[in-house]
């Protein structure tokens, strides 16, 4: 703990003998504001410019895919049964709440 203090301290006078000098300030971008619409804000950034990259042509191979038939599959048809003795057909569609 003794040992955190002191380095804390010595940061702290680090700190208080370094002077800043700031040539600009900045500027907060000035918004208009309307109900109902979008902040009007412009934003600018730095231009860069890409090194001009020759890609080479690359052809891909012709390849023959053989045709295959699968078989139709069809889905079993299950009836629920009915739980609570009403005298009702049982719901297929569990999807729905009663």
């Amino acid at each position: 703990m003794r040992a955190l203090t002191t380095v804390a301290l010595l940061a702290a006078l680090a700190c208080a003998g370094c002077k800043v000098k700031v040539k600009d300030g900045g500027e907060l971008p000035k918004v208009d504001i309307e109900p109902g619409k979008m902040p009007d804000v412009e934003v600018s950034t730095d231009s860069l410019q890409l090194p001009n990259v020759k890609v080479p042509e690359i052809k891909a191979p012709d390849i023959k895919v053989p045709d295959v038939n699968l078989p139709e599959v069809k889905a079993p048809d299950i009836k629920l049964p009915d739980l609570d003795g009403k005298d009702r057909p049982a719901r297929t569609d569990t999807t729905r709440k009663p």
